[in-house]
């Protein structure tokens, strides 16, 4: 009988491996994964377990995958079967659990904790009950050996507690910081995809200290900010600098035409200076042959008959003068004849005619030698004095001009720093449209890293046990390392062993 049972046995164990490799893989029954690791108080990795959990509507079989060392079912008594890398059980409706061990593997980041004791670095084992200035460098890093998708999705989370009446003077930053029964936990988040580097310092007396936590979830924020007004923003900004860039552009140009203005400007006034002074020399010449001319016909005026003869020689001095001056004007030879018709009502012959009448009334006047000498005196005496006031109106001119042409050299020499300094306004706009153009592209890249890092949205969970299980819901990695802490007295003697509850089942991946 006992035989007959043994080889029935051995056929289904037989029937059902074979069934089982040479057929269609059963799909895993959807889970989530919880991945314990325990740590040693330096960070070097112990041993890995996963709690898998699973929701039945009904009681069923439950098909699961993993190369774990050992099974433990945390739900129930039910036995879990172990194929090779196949795990199934029958579970009961509702929440189900059961813990693997895992064997030779190794977690998504490389961790590494040092502890400095006054500036030496000291074996945690040997920290307990130390005092002095206490320092702890936690580093993380991807480990290669790994799937980069578990170091690339996911953030850690690490809490380091302190218990408040063993250290004082604590420093870090980075962290949030609360408080429960004594103990302050600062807490620091490392970004997926990122190395971490935590430093802490403290004062400590008789020191001991809590395990180290480290966490591992994917991200999932809702960002409050509204990204399409941001980045409808930011484009606003960058066409906003093309404008200032081009305005700056038009500006350089009306600069440089101004400067090539003002330089004809100051050109043009420099000319106006060099002729002033001939116009000095003129009016100052003219003003002495007025004096002369003055004093001449006030001779006359009292030579009487002298006059006469002296008048026709006048008369004909002043027509020949005036003949010289005119030559090459095209204007006919003036006679006393013709020179009336000639000069008359041409505004640039004015005072010339003005002078060859007085000069032919002068002539004509000598019958009436009183009242014609009387008057012609006087009107060389007011050609005199005109004379002179011409000559200090030109004088007057000629400072006004001086200080104006200063200021037209003070203004071009302005215009040209203005210029210069318009033209590197110019190159700092273009340099501004040329970084405010690639900021915007960098700033979208970033925006939508940042968005794909801080949220799960489209991301699909991947199994961190085997890549069998294709329906995984969710993974969360929970490290924990040694705590510091003085050795404890060997009990004298062992507690009966009790059955443990669910709960306890779950208090012992962390003992």
């Amino acid at each position: 009988m006992k035989r007959s049972l043994l080889i029935a046995m051995v056929f289904l164990l037989v029937f059902t491996s074979t069934t089982f490799i040479s057929g269609a893989k059963p799909e895993n029954t959807p889970k989530e994964e919880v991945v314990y690791g325990m740590l040693d108080a330096s960070g070097v990795l112990r041993n890995i377990s996963v709690v898998n959990g699973f929701y039945l509507e009904k009681p069923g079989t439950i098909a699961d995958y993993g190369k774990y060392t050992n099974v433990e079912n945390l739900s129930s008594e039910k036995e879990i079967s172990q194929i090779g890398n196949f795990i199934s059980f029958e579970g009961a409706s509702g929440r189900t659990y059961y813990k693997g061990t895992l064997k030779n593997r190794e977690l998504p980041w490389m961790v590494s904790i040092k502890y400095y004791l006054d500036g030496s670095e000291i074996n945690p084992a040997k920290l307990a009950g130390q005092s002095g200035k206490l320092r702890i460098k936690i580093a993380t890093a991807k480990n290669v050996d790994v799937k980069e998708n578990f170091f690339q999705d996911f953030a850690l989370q690490i809490t380091v507690p302190l218990k408040m009446n063993l250290c004082k003077n604590i420093s870090t930053t980075g962290s949030t910081v609360a408080e429960v029964g004594g103990i302050r936990q600062y807490s620091y988040v490392v970004l997926p995809g990122k190395n971490g580097s935590i430093e802490l310092t403290a004062t400590i007396k008789d020191f001991e200290m809590d395990p180290i936590t480290l966490g591992g979830i994917r991200m999932n924020f809702d960002l409050p900010m509204d990204i399409g007004a941001f980045q409808k923003g930011l484009s606003q900004l960058v066409h906003a600098t093309t404008t200032l860039d081009s305005g700056a552009e038009r500006l350089v140009k009306g600069a440089k035409a101004l400067d090539a203005g003002m330089s004809d400007y100051a050109k043009g006034f420099n000319t106006l200076v060099d002729k002033l002074d001939e116009l000095q020399a003129g009016a100052s010449s003219l003003k002495n042959g007025m004096v002369e001319l003055s004093d001449g016909l006030a001779g006359l005026s009292n030579q009487g008959d002298a006059l006469r003869s002296g008048a026709a020689a006048i008369e004909k001095s002043v027509f020949d003068s005036a003949n010289d001056q005119l030559s090459g004007t095209g204007t006919p030879t003036l006679t006393v004849a013709n020179y009336s018709a000639i000069l008359d009502g041409n505004p640039m012959f004015a005072d010339l005619k003005q002078h060859l009448d007085q000069v032919t009334q002068f002539v004509a006047g000598v019958d009436s030698y009183t009242l014609g000498t009387s008057r012609l005196s006087q009107g060389a005496a007011a050609l005199s004095g005109g004379a002179a006031n011409l000559s200090e109106g030109i004088d007057t001119l000629a400072g006004g001009l001086n200080t104006l042409y200063s200021g037209s050299v003070r203004l071009n020499n302005g215009m040209k720093t203005f210029l210069q300094g318009v033209s590197e306004y110019r190159s700092g706009t273009k340099t501004f449209k040329l970084r405010a153009t690639k900021m915007e592209s960098t700033v979208n890249k970033q925006l939508d890293s940042m968005l794909a890092l801080l949220s799960d949205k489209g991301k699909v969970y991947q199994s961190f046990v085997s890549n069998e299980n294709t329906n995984v819901n969710f993974v969360q990695f929970i490290l924990k390392t040694d705590g510091v802490a003085k050795k404890a007295a060997t009990p004298a003697k062992e507690p009966t062993a009790a059955k443990e509850s669910l709960w306890e089942k779950f208090l012992d991946l962390f003992r």
